[in-house]
């Protein structure tokens, strides 16, 4: 059987670090629920949801290193308010993305070691772009775009598996 893909073993370590976002663990917000590639709007039962999907993957090769990945991810997290002015919520919401994304899933807390690396996973995870968005309506809502960058290695004899 082949090894589990790379892409996959990235996206559930993500979604474990999402799942860090707790008022309990030291953050502005509490994420409650969380999906991969949702492609329809939550709704207000749902709030603050997070939901992140992939844009690209290049790859470049080396005959004798293997092969260096770099995989585009989205990383969205939404909520609705009354209750204070969305630019101050929305703030908060990138500050506890960033935060998340850098704390091991086994210490998840703002005070906690940060683990910029997905834990040794791959060689880098930086955030490159915010976008934040606003909408109106009966039930307004709020959002934070942030784009990811992960960088991993496969060995040829396996380009599916995270090479350490």
């Amino acid at each position: 059987m082949p090894s589990t893909p790379a892409e996959i073993t990235i996206y559930n370590e993500i979604e474990a670090r999402a799942g860090n976002i707790q008022y309990s663990n030291g953050y502005h917000t509490g994420v409650r629920r969380i999906e991969r590639s949702r492609l329809t709007p939550f709704k207000g039962g749902d709030w603050p949801s997070f939901s992140f999907w992939p844009t690209f993957a290049p790859t470049e090769g080396d005959i004798y290193d293997g092969e260096e990945h770099t995989l585009s991810i989205v990383l969205g997290y939404f909520d609705e308010t009354r209750d204070e002015p969305f630019a101050d919520l929305t703030a908060k919401m990138k500050a506890d993305v960033i935060v998340a994304m850098n704390r091991a899933s086994t210490a998840p807390g703002v005070g906690d070691a940060e683990s910029p690396d997905l834990g040794g996973l791959v060689s880098s995870f930086n955030i490159i772009d915010c976008e934040f968005i606003i909408g109106e309506g009966q039930k307004p809502w709020c959002g934070v775009l942030l784009e990811a960058r992960v960088k991993y290695r496969s060995d040829h004899a396996d380009p599916f598996a995270v090479e350490p």
